[in-house]
């Protein structure tokens, strides 16, 4: 019984002192973006980066599902990370939905538009 609890206390102490950074079951991200300034009244700044090779998209979509703006059509992009000036001033104010897509992927964040 002694060697048992020896052979746990044993195991313990490995996974008590493996890595940190490990994140077992998470899928790795194909992307990330973030927007600027959020509030916005004429422009807004979309920031992404690809962590390996992919195609990707990036819409804006009013409250209603509606698409307002292709801001990057569908495109194979290498690796790095891209940034995108687009005007905003002629749309309503309110809030929209940034949607990024990349195979699988898909992510949104909201955009307050106020003039």
């Amino acid at each position: 019984m002694q060697e048992q609890i020896n052979e746990l206390t044993a195991r313990l102490d490995e996974l008590t002192n493996a890595p940190k950074n490990l994140n077992f079951g998470e899928a790795t991200k194909d992307f990330s973006f973030s927007l600027f300034p959020n509030p916005t009244n004429s422009f807004v700044t979309i920031e992404y980066m690809l962590n390996v090779d992919a195609s990707i998209s990036i819409e804006l979509y009013n409250l209603f599902g509606q698409k307002q703006k292709i801001i990057l059509p569908q495109q194979n992009k290498s690796a790095g990370t891209y940034v995108i000036q687009i005007s905003v001033g002629d749309l309503s104010a309110g809030t929209y939905i940034v949607k990024a897509s990349s195979g699988k992927q898909v992510e949104s964040k909201q955009l307050i538009i106020n003039h």
